[in-house]
């Protein structure tokens, strides 16, 4: 599903537009990303762009890592590597306040 910016939520509030350099960035990406517990790698190699507007289905059989994935997104639990991005940020540089301003899970 597209939506372009701005467009209204629900409660039927407008959003507020990415500024112009940001348009054509992706929202959250990710590169090389490699998630698991401890030694235990769950997948490697995760290289995803979600953009603005966008609704992402996470899909998989049990154990397969979306829950990983995540909670790694969300910095719960460490990425065993890789990087993770929100808009020009790297995501797990960021403190918890910094997160908190930008994401919500």
């Amino acid at each position: 599903m597209q939506i372009s910016a701005p467009f209204l939520w629900p409660n039927g509030k407008n959003c507020v537009p990415l500024p112009k350099i940001m348009q054509n960035m992706a929202a959250l990406s990710t590169h090389n990303l490699t998630i698991g517990y401890g030694q235990a790698v769950v997948q490697q190699n995760l290289c995803l762009e979600a953009h603005e507007g966008n609704m992402i289905c996470l899909l998989g059989q049990n154990g397969c890592g979306k829950s990983t994935l995540i909670r790694t997104l969300a910095n719960l639990q460490p990425a065993l590597g890789g990087t993770c991005h929100i808009g020009a940020d790297n995501l797990l540089q960021m403190t918890e306040h910094e997160r908190a301003k930008r994401m919500a899970v």
